[in-house]
């Protein structure tokens, strides 16, 4: 099992004092808050990645190749110390990955229905795509 992280052990503390029925909750806000900061710095990078050069590089996408590689490394590696922060991170980037790529399957297809292109050539980089195809019906 993964050694555990500070606010594990200080939250294990705290739960010791309130007693058995206290440590389940307060042990799992722990770990809770915990999963809940390594996603958002997750999701931070890759926002910050896509704000500034974009996910998809040489067709390859970033949130793509880092859900694999937190995720495989967490199965390569199950007795590492840092396990749980690898399947953490993959699956935060795993979700982001899902995210984009349902919204660029469904933007499509609601696009066609209408006989509307959102190829980017066709929207400026200040123009809101919506605007953009609104002008070409």
């Amino acid at each position: 099992m993964a050694e555990q992280s500070i606010i594990a052990k200080f939250a294990e503390g705290i739960a010791n004092k309130a007693g058995a029925k206290g440590m389940k909750h307060v042990s799992e806000a722990g770990r809770t808050i915990r999963q809940g900061g390594e996603a958002l710095l997750v999701g931070g990078a890759l926002g910050a990645i896509n704000g500034s050069v974009g996910l998809d590089q040489k067709g390859v996408p970033l949130d793509g190749v880092a859900a694999v590689v937190g995720l495989g490394a967490a199965v390569a590696f199950p007795d590492h110390p840092n396990v749980d922060e690898a399947r953490n991170a993959g699956a935060a980037a795993l979700a982001i990955y899902g995210f984009r790529m349902t919204e660029k399957l469904v933007g499509k297809k609601a696009a066609s229905k209408v006989g509307i292109d959102l190829h980017p050539s066709q929207v400026g980089a200040d123009e809101d795509p919506v605007v953009a195809a609104a002008r070409n019906l």
